[in-house]
């Protein structure tokens, strides 16, 4: 071959080297955007960064990478807030296009997270989220939020999966949860937990939120205020509870309940504290029971009627009113076979109450009361008896003030009675 036919040869050689390479850089493009690819250095920077945004701590398995698709993180460990929230996953994905964001082609606007607290930190994330991730899956989780030295809340294994969108500048997610159980503290486990999770800007809201409570159903809805740490709206249904179920898991040391309930609470607009709380609810139950707690044991020394060791009434009610400041007012009764109550007055969410009761024993069990109680206690128009009292101080060892009036009235009256008789028969 001669000189100017290797000429010839020289363009078409360089147009091959050059397809080639630019197949090599696309292979390399699809390669790195698509396929995962995961290191030891890339599971640090992660760490890091993390750390950087405000967590406390940070302990990853292994972080897969694919640029284009989103980073999958195994067996993460993650602690904030100055230690309140906690997380162990399973796994945790992070969807969308990280090319774009690491070009700076988002405005993230990324800060620090507020590490003290929680619900302010979650909306931070949301915030932030939409710039660069479309799509967030947690599975296999565990989590706690605590109060200085107490955990308030326990999750086990939860799961969540929520998308993030951009609506008019504002950054929107909607997704779903479950958890096989969540225990907060002083209240009943809930169990098969699941429910829809949206948000728009700084509020987020749980719509079709439902599971099981002490042997009963729930359903519940509450929007909440991220930005300003507030409470939207809340309400609440439970139908079935089971007071016997969740009496014996509160490792109660005395007394005992046994019954079914339906309750329902809403809550108006307020800060996310107890102290700020306000709303309405009711209580129904049906063969409620309650059984050697110690008021009960008070009450029936004072009157020597050993029958109000176990009440038992074919149906309950209450109404209470949930008021700033912890205070619940209350508005209840129950009608039994021996014995109908009603109640009003207040407790705090501290355990102190104050409480008005008036118990009237049926015509029925009237002559079940021993002698002196059925001279002294005041009359009813049917042939019963009603003492009035009020309750007051704590919760597990409360106090009692007796209406005296007319027990002191009758008690006079029945003092002249016995001597009038005693002077009848001596003139006889």
């Amino acid at each position: 071959m001669n000189s100017s036919t290797r000429k010839r040869f020289v363009p078409v050689r360089t147009v091959e080297i050059g397809m080639a390479v630019v197949f090599g850089i696309v292979l390399a493009v699809f390669i790195i955007g698509f396929i995962p690819v995961s290191h030891p250095v890339i599971t640090r920077k992660v760490m890091e960064l993390a750390r950087q945004t405000g967590a406390d701590s940070c302990a990853i398995g292994r972080v897969s990478v694919a640029f284009w698709k989103g980073v999958t993180l195994r067996s993460v460990r993650f602690t904030g807030g100055s230690g309140r929230f906690s997380m162990k996953a399973e796994s945790v994905t992070l969807r969308g296009n990280f090319f774009r964001a690491a070009l700076g082609r988002t405005k993230s606007g990324r800060r620090p997270f507020n590490r003290t607290e929680p619900l302010t930190a979650f909306g931070d994330i949301c915030r932030s989220a939409g710039a660069a991730i479309s799509r967030v899956t947690v599975s296999g989780a565990q989590v706690a939020v605590a109060d200085k030295a107490h955990t308030v809340f326990q999750g086990q294994d939860c799961s969540i999966d929520i998308s993030f969108s951009a609506d008019n500048g504002r950054n929107c997610a909607a997704g779903s949860f479950a958890a096989k159980s969540l225990v907060f503290a002083d209240a009943p486990v809930l169990l098969r937990l699941s429910g829809e999770c949206t948000g728009a800007g700084d509020v987020f809201s749980l719509t079709q939120c439902r599971g099981k409570v002490c042997e009963g159903k729930f359903q519940c809805t509450a929007r909440v205020d991220l930005a300003h740490n507030a409470l939207a709206a809340f309400s609440l249904s439970v139908h079935g509870f089971d007071f016997d179920e969740w009496y014996r898991n509160a490792d109660a040391a005395d007394g005992r309940l046994s019954g079914k309930a339906d309750c329902r609470l809403a809550l108006d607009s307020s800060a996310m504290a107890v102290d700020s709380l306000r709303g309405k609810g009711s209580v129904s139950a049906v063969r409620f029971e309650a059984m050697d707690f110690p008021f009960q044991k008070t009450l029936s020394g004072m009157l020597g009627y050993t029958r109000l060791m176990h009440l038992r009434f074919r149906k309950c009610s209450a109404d209470c009113t949930v008021k700033p400041g912890g205070i619940i007012e209350t508005d209840a009764s129950g009608d039994g076979d021996s014995l109908c109550i009603k109640v009003s007055g207040w407790f705090r969410t501290d355990g102190f109450l104050n409480e008005n009761a008036e118990c009237t024993v049926t015509r029925a069990a009237v002559n079940t009361l021993p002698e002196f109680a059925r001279k002294t206690l005041e009359e009813t128009k049917d042939g019963g008896c009603v003492l009035r009292l009020r309750i007051f101080g704590m919760a597990g060892n409360p106090r009692f003030e007796i209406d005296s009036r007319v027990i002191l009235q009758k008690a006079v009256k029945n003092m002249f009675d016995e001597v009038r008789d005693n002077l009848q028969k001596w003139l006889k």
